[in-house]
């Protein structure tokens, strides 16, 4: 048996648009920056790269430039890219 684990970055799909948020959230204004800022990759596209990843047994299949990007950084920083993670945040907005 094979597995291969599939790391999405944003898709983009209606997922922000119906996800719960906390009162205090802005749940239009979190939807509206992930489709602009971070849903960078098609369904259509993401599902290309996962069957291409499975068909070639991959253990691990990154989908979108952002995960290729997060990728590197975990592997480069470790657990200290989570302080990073607040300050990219802020830069863009």
């Amino acid at each position: 048996m094979e597995v291969t684990c599939v790391v999405p970055g944003g898709v983009r799909t209606s997922i922000a648009r119906t996800a719960g948020h906390a009162v205090s959230v802005d749940g239009d204004e979190v939807a509206r920056s992930f489709e602009e800022r971070i849903a960078r990759t098609g369904p259509d596209e993401a599902a290309r790269v996962i069957l291409r990843g499975v068909e070639r047994g991959k253990a691990r299949v990154l989908v979108g430039p952002d995960a290729r990007v997060v990728d590197v950084v975990t592997r480069m920083l470790g657990p200290a890219y989570q302080r990073l993670l607040p300050a990219a945040t802020r830069l863009q907005k």
